[in-house]
């Protein structure tokens, strides 16, 4: 089975919609996580963004031996009620990335 990184990164105003947040933090990452293959998600604010403005990324890691079967149920499951979607409140999506990892995780030593 192969490991994946799914990376999106959204802008919006600096003042990000509470109602947004709420729905992509407790709504929308679970739903991406009903995927199967998702295993994991997590959300980061990227420091110095443009002035006025916040980047965000977003990483999914996937388990899969068909990444293609992965995207494909994601892509359908979006604005059904297994994923609903709402407005963006400002929020705009920048680029989205795909990587397949080449090395295993490392750690530090404890």
């Amino acid at each position: 089975m192969e490991r994946y990184c799914f990376i999106i990164i959204t802008v919006g105003p600096d003042e990000e919609d509470d109602e947004y947040r709420e729905w992509y933090e407790c709504q929308h990452m679970p739903d991406v996580l009903d995927v199967p293959g998702f295993v994991s998600a997590q959300r980061f604010r990227l420091q110095k963004a443009h002035e006025n403005m916040r980047q965000y990324l977003t990483l999914f890691e996937i388990d899969t031996d068909d990444l293609d079967a992965v995207m494909k149920e994601l892509r359908q499951r979006a604005g059904t009620n297994l994923m609903p979607l709402i407005k963006g409140a400002g929020q705009q999506t920048i680029n989205r990335l795909v990587g397949r990892a080449v090395t295993p995780l490392l750690t530090s030593a404890p």
